[in-house]
């Protein structure tokens, strides 16, 4: 999956020093990053040497993953020769994977500095924190930390048949797992089983744990279950979360274009047979 960068690691050492020369910015707009790929998929991203020493101020803490440190741009919108506003979906399936990695997970506490500038309680600017990865309000001392959403995805299946289905009214189109967040006061299985009734209808049994995946696309800790069919396998998809809910054979399920993302990952092992 997308965190699977070994040899290299992620480490997330909070310092308040500002970016260096051959720092990787990394900024965005939207959603979308400022970046370029080569003819052979190779993603780039700009260093802070190519920008003036007078912006320099605009950056907030980041991470480094091996060699590379990166760091996140908060300022006004940047404009660097050679590199171009691409959507973040770029980040599923570009190389290096851990350049990808390092491109969610920036994304991820972007939208967290973004979110928070202004604290919660009394509305004044929001500090960073002097020792740790929090923001601090000069005013009332309130502290946050970065948000985390806890989500799960859900391999139901039925023998050799696995549900599957599709978004309604999201950018992507293509086949995916039932998911949903975790709600206040459940655990992860009670949230499998809450979301798989809301969802298309249906009972499970045996819930077991198969996985998880940090997903800074969506700022979520996404944690994944097999279950099995309990009763009735007749579908009644909610149209206003899903286009499509069906069952589908083992046989008829195509080899998923890689296996980075959770989903993609667990519905290759229900085809390989390898649960």
């Amino acid at each position: 999956m997308i965190q699977d960068i070994s040899p290299l690691e992620l480490d997330l050492a909070y310092s308040l020093e500002g970016p260096r020369a051959d720092d990787l910015i990394l900024s965005f707009r939207g959603r979308e990053v400022l970046a370029r790929i080569d003819d052979e998929g190779t993603l780039y991203l700009p260093r802070a040497k190519r920008l003036p020493t007078c912006m320099l101020s605009g950056f907030a803490p980041g991470f480094s993953i091996g060699n590379e440190r990166f760091t996140i741009w908060l300022g006004d919108e940047l404009e660097i020769s050679g590199f171009e506003w691409l959507p973040l979906s770029v980040f599923r399936e570009a190389d290096p994977s851990w350049m990808s990695f390092a491109g969610l997970t920036g994304y991820h506490l972007h939208t967290w500095y973004r979110d928070n500038a202004r604290c919660g309680r009394c509305g004044r600017e929001m500090m960073a924190h002097a020792e740790e990865r929090a923001l601090i309000c000069p005013e009332c001392e309130h502290m946050v930390y970065p948000r985390i959403n806890p989500a799960v995805i859900i391999g139901l299946t039925n023998g050799d048949r696995i549900v599957m289905s599709r978004y309604a009214g999201r950018p992507y189109k293509g086949w995916a797992l039932l998911a949903g967040f975790i709600e206040v006061g459940e655990t992860p299985e009670q949230a499998v089983a809450r979301e798989v009734a809301e969802e298309v209808g249906l009972s499970v049994s045996n819930i077991r744990y198969a996985g998880s995946q940090p997903w800074g696309m969506a700022g979520d800790l996404l944690l994944g279950f097999w279950c099995d069919l309990d009763g009735d396998d007749e579908i009644n998809f909610d149209e206003r979360e899903l286009a499509m809910a069906e069952w589908v054979a083992r046989a008829d399920i195509e080899q998923p274009p890689n296996t980075r993302t959770l989903t993609f990952d667990m519905i290759e092992r229900f085809r390989t047979g390898n649960l």
